[in-house]
């Protein structure tokens, strides 16, 4: 470890507060009270979303700028909070105490956020205000962690304007390719001038393996599985952008 920093505690540098729900008759949508959040379903990339529900009782509160952590299945993602606001049983607060900035320890729960467990044997996958105390974290002095962000921060500005260049490219290259198809295609015909290219149905050119019953076998086939070749069901491709990986 380099020369003035310090292994500590998330406890030892900061308070962790536990969230706790209210009883369901204090809910509201109408504005009143504190807004309330049960978990990550508000979170964004950085800074928690607009709330959907409020309520009049304050069980445990989550003060702005305050670092929130998902406690419960999943465990570990991160938002910051915009507001002073009521945290249920899905959430905990981590505020950052004199010895930690708090976008140090933003970035740092950012980068170990897949390392986070708790109770992995529970029925839902949880962590509590012990567990998260006890996490282990390095505290170089306030200058060096406030020079670490800065460095973040550009970082993270020029990885945003690289991926907005590359789907700005994206955007040009399918209207180039769309532009192309309508110069190829006429009312959805396709135009054939030099005699070199055929008009074939789908099924002309491809194999379907289709569902029948004589093919399709039940996904808990244990044949399907332990083979040469990835076995792809219907979410894999629902859930794939372009492209099936392993």
């Amino acid at each position: 470890m380099p020369k003035g920093w310090e292994e500590k505690t998330l406890g030892n540098v900061c308070d962790v507060i536990a969230g706790q729900s209210p009883e369901g008759k204090y809910y509201n949508d109408r504005g009143d009270g504190l807004p309330f959040y049960q978990g990550k379903k508000e979170f964004t990339e950085k800074y928690i979303g607009k709330p959907t529900k409020w309520t009049t009782k304050i069980t445990k509160e989550a003060l702005e700028n305050d670092i929130l952590m998902s406690v419960r299945a999943p465990v570990g993602p991160i938002n910051f909070a915009t507001q002073n606001i009521c945290i249920g049983r899905g959430l905990a607060s981590i505020r950052a105490g004199k010895l930690i900035d708090k976008e140090f320890l933003f970035n740092f729960l950012l980068k170990h956020e897949n390392e986070i467990v708790g109770n992995t044997g529970a029925v839902f996958n949880s962590i509590n205000k012990t567990q998260i105390g006890a996490i282990q974290i390095p505290i170089p002095p306030l200058p060096e962690q406030q020079r670490i962000v800065e460095i973040l921060d550009k970082a993270f500005v020029a990885i945003d304007k690289a991926k907005q260049n590359a789907q700005q490219n994206l955007r040009n290259a399918k209207e180039v390719f769309e532009s192309y198809l309508q110069g190829v295609f006429d009312n959805g015909k396709l135009k054939v001038e030099n005699g070199e290219w055929e008009e074939k149905t789908l099924k002309e050119v491809s194999e379907d393996f289709g569902r029948g019953k004589s093919k399709h076998r039940p996904r808990n086939d244990k044949k399907l599985y332990g083979g040469d070749y990835p076995f792809i069901q219907t979410g894999d491709i629902r859930n794939s952008e372009h492209y099936i990986t392993d």
